[in-house]
């Protein structure tokens, strides 16, 4: 198989996948609007957010990328999904993680920004809260591994003890 044939195949592989996941992903926010719950502004927006942000699913990882063709670090997919909704972000989480008001781990809730940190507690990560509060935290962010993926985070061991903090910048 030549390179460019192994590209394209790789590349509809990748499609495919995102497509699923998006399919397999039942949104919150569809649910509420079929129970006939009422939102408020702010939550409708951070629904927007996300569900924007699913179309991104399995694109792939690019350090310093903020590019839905070439790729994202866990910054610049945070920054290029909420400059979507005009939402000015730095380009790196130490500042992204400056922004906002500050939100208790147990009060996130979709939309809201987690921050994660290395070692010596610096801030070296971030991703988007695609759950809703009470339910189990999952969010959506880039990584060096897997491009974008849907991580469930009080299942992982690996992204709770380096959990920094949240941030709200919906309102």
């Amino acid at each position: 198989m030549n390179k460019l044939a192994f590209i394209m195949l790789l590349t509809i592989m990748l499609i495919l996948n995102a497509t699923i996941s998006m399919k397999a992903i039942t949104t919150d926010d569809d649910n509420d609007l079929n129970k006939g719950t009422v939102q408020t502004e702010s939550q409708q927006k951070a629904a927007e957010v996300v569900k924007y942000a699913w179309q991104f699913l399995g694109t792939p990882y690019q350090m310093n990328g903020m590019s839905s063709i070439k790729g994202f670090d866990s910054s610049g997919f945070v920054a290029f999904i909420m400059n979507h909704f005009g939402y000015e972000l730095p380009r790196t989480s130490p500042l992204q993680s400056k922004l906002g008001k500050k939100v208790r781990l147990k009060k996130v809730t979709k939309g809201d920004l987690l921050f994660f940190r290395n070692k010596t507690k610096n801030v070296i990560h971030v991703g988007i809260v695609v759950s809703k509060k009470g339910d189990p935290l999952r969010m959506i962010h880039s990584t060096s591994s897997k491009g974008v993926i849907i991580t469930d985070v009080s299942e992982s061991p690996y992204w709770l003890k380096r959990i920094r903090k949240a941030r709200r910048l919906i309102r």
